[in-house]
């Protein structure tokens, strides 16, 4: 009986082992510029996650457009998105050094039933890290225009 006992905590144990570990988030596909990211519904709206994300995902010398999806299954691995993926689609963030356009925008349905489903971009200050840590001006301007 002991032995039982013994045998079913190892067991227990060596299956918690290797039990998988809880993605906040994934890259689910890339191209060109692309990423598309899914994040756990539960942290969505978690700020540092999604700051986190940024700063491993955007370089300050290329050109990037991140959306976020808080369903793994409907995250699209390319484009174009059907009705039903848009339905998953949480924000984005653009980014172009050479342009100096950066912006990132929460995601809000509003209206599932149009195809494509309607939506509002609402504009929110998050950035990567380490662009606000270098003080690298919104845009992230790499090359200054020259006077003529």
């Amino acid at each position: 009986m002991a032995a039982c006992v013994v045998v079913v905590i190892l067991l227990d144990f060596v299956f918690y082992i290797q039990r998988p570990k809880e993605e906040k988030w994934k890259l689910v596909a890339s191209f060109g510029m692309v990423r598309i990211v899914y994040v756990d519904p539960r942290y969505i709206d978690d700020e540092s996650l999604i700051k986190a994300i940024l700063d491993k995902l955007v370089y300050e010398d290329r050109a990037v457009c991140i959306l976020f999806f808080d369903h793994l299954e409907k995250a699209p691995l390319s484009f174009p998105m059907t009705d039903e993926q848009m339905w998953f689609w949480k924000a984005r963030y653009l980014y172009n050094p050479y342009s100096g356009y950066e912006k990132f925008h929460r995601i809000k349905l509003t209206d599932l039933f149009a195809s494509p489903p309607e939506m509002d971009f609402i504009e929110v200050d998050i950035r990567p890290p380490k662009f606000v840590k270098r003080g690298l001006p919104k845009g992230g301007r790499l090359h200054e225009e020259e006077d003529l």
